[in-house]
């Protein structure tokens, strides 16, 4: 299922967290400022029911007989199991920000914030190469996992299929959950993130503080207010297009393209500055470090030029993007 283009995640502002009394708006701030996501585990997920589970069906406990009791295989499989699911790492995102009840769950009771992404931008993150997937809802959970399922070698799937259900009266939430291996914080690259809209009971302070925060970055800062039944928004600090840098923003020089470039002004011809201009837009990035490498290749027995890319995030780590063009500069995949 293709993913929705923006995503959305609800935060609250306001109060301490119980278990490690953590004041919530400095943690939000910390998160915002050095773009991350924190992931958290499915066993600190707060819906007793969300993404329910059980291991050993009835296959298992015939297995179990035949094999007898001296063997404890089953029971070291199911525990690895439980062990495996309960600290699964996610990140949960909805497809809306106008689902009021959202906002009265997950931000506060309107005054926290919520955070606009584009999808595509993730590319350029710690969630590059996981799987994002839809939240389903229903009111039948899914049968236990087995021992079967083990010897099958599908239980990494089974225990996805679980993580993304919950019961059907949430489906409003309209979900979509990045699955992880690790918990913790997951950076992104800071384009990809571009709006943030403020809940109506937001408090000055905390108005004023991300704004602030925001007015060196890319971000659009909303703040909704009630008008009858429906929001109405305003824009409070437009995008700033004079991004603070994370990375360098190193263009390749047109000296070192040398070696190759009658190569690439055949094959370009015309859009040769269109090229140019390209690597140049690569630089406009906050967190581009440099254009590493560019040569002549083929993408999937397609002639193209490879551009390879280097992007540094707020913890310092480096990401690495490859880039595909095809004669008229079109860009025809990334890697």
């Amino acid at each position: 299922m293709i993913a929705p283009p923006r995503l959305y995640r609800f935060r609250n502002l306001s109060g301490h967290t119980s278990d490690e009394g953590v004041n919530i708006f400095e943690r939000e701030m910390d998160a915002l400022k050095n773009s991350y996501l924190y992931a958290s585990s499915f066993y600190s997920m707060n819906d007793p029911m969300e993404a329910f589970y059980s291991v050993g069906g009835e296959n298992d406990l015939l297995i179990s007989e035949f094999i007898g009791s001296e063997f404890n295989l089953l029971e070291n499989s199911q525990e690895i199991l439980r062990n495996t699911i309960d600290n699964f790492a996610l990140v949960s995102f909805s497809s809306t920000y106008s689902e009021y009840p959202m906002w009265a769950y997950y931000a506060g009771n309107f005054s926290g914030m919520c955070l606009e992404f584009d999808v595509n931008r993730f590319t350029i993150s710690d969630f590059k190469n996981e799987p994002l997937r839809k939240v389903n809802y229903s009111s039948i959970p899914l049968p236990p996992i087995s021992f079967k399922d083990f010897s099958a070698g599908n239980i990494g799937e089974e225990m996805l299929l679980r993580v993304i259900q919950k019961r059907e009266e949430w489906a409003h939430e309209k979900k979509w959950r990045y699955l992880t291996g690790e918990v913790g914080r997951k950076y992104y690259a800071d384009n990809a993130l571009i709006r943030i809209f403020l809940g109506p009971r937001i408090s000055q302070p905390h108005r004023a503080y991300i704004c602030e925060l925001m007015k060196s970055r890319g971000v659009e800062v909303i703040q909704l207010s009630v008008i009858g039944y429906e929001f109405k928004e305003e824009i409070i600090l437009h995008k700033n297009v004079q991004c603070e840098r994370v990375g360098q923003g190193g263009i390749y020089p047109e000296e070192d393209l040398k070696l190759i470039l009658d190569e690439l002004k055949n094959f370009f011809g015309e859009f040769y500055e269109k090229f140019l201009l390209e690597c140049n837009e690569l630089s406009i990035n906050a967190n581009m470090e440099s254009i590493f490498d560019i040569h002549m290749s083929k993408f999937d027995s397609v002639k193209a030029v490879y551009v390879g890319v280097i992007y540094k995030l707020r913890n310092g780590t480096e990401k690495f993007e490859r880039r595909y063009y095809d004669s008229s500069v079109k860009l025809i995949a990334t890697k």
